[in-house]
């Protein structure tokens, strides 16, 4: 069966500090989520990428994605698919990153046998159609817990955030 996937990562340059959101969607279902991830970044497409493995997780823990699936994860981070498939001799600075990200990566895809395809989507479109409108709600997604997870890195830079929580999203 085919599921699709959005995925979308926020990173704060000054602490590291990355948030992703996902959404996907097969015969099966719909399952949404977002949240702060559990390490520093100091790069957008690590933080993307974390946030592609994040909602492969996630999705299978909805029961969205079983095994021998095809799954196509869509962002606007069109770096993820060399960063977590060996196919780029770049991101050096990011080589513990990656190393770890990769071998999640690998390892959910070989224990359910999934073939996972990646497309890039433009990102801050708005809502012209379906495709960029759950490229926003992602993006929104990762805006909110981007914002949490600032206030808790330095509370006295960021005060507690008032925005209200995205569609979909249990907390």
């Amino acid at each position: 069966m085919l599921v699709t996937i959005f995925t979308d990562a926020g990173l704060c340059p000054e602490t590291g500090v990355a948030s992703w959101g996902s959404w996907a969607k097969s015969e099966r279902g719909v399952a949404r989520a977002g949240g702060i991830l559990k390490h520093l970044y100091n790069s957008s497409t690590a933080a993307e990428a974390a946030a592609a493995v994040n909602g492969i997780h996630n999705a299978l823990a909805s029961g969205i994605i079983k095994g021998g699936d095809t799954i196509l994860v869509q962002s606007d981070n069109d770096g993820i698919q060399n960063f977590l498939n060996f196919t780029s001799k770049g991101y050096i600075k990011q080589k513990a990153q990656r190393a770890k990200l990769q071998a999640a990566f690998f390892a959910v895809r070989s224990k359910y046998n999934l073939v996972i395809r990646f497309r890039h989507v433009r990102g801050h479109q708005g809502t012209k159609d379906k495709r960029s409108a759950v490229n926003t709600w992602c993006d929104a997604t990762c805006t909110f817990f981007l914002a949490w997870g600032r206030h808790y890195a330095k509370p006295e830079k960021w005060p507690e955030p008032q925005k209200p929580i995205p569609y979909g999203v249990k907390i």
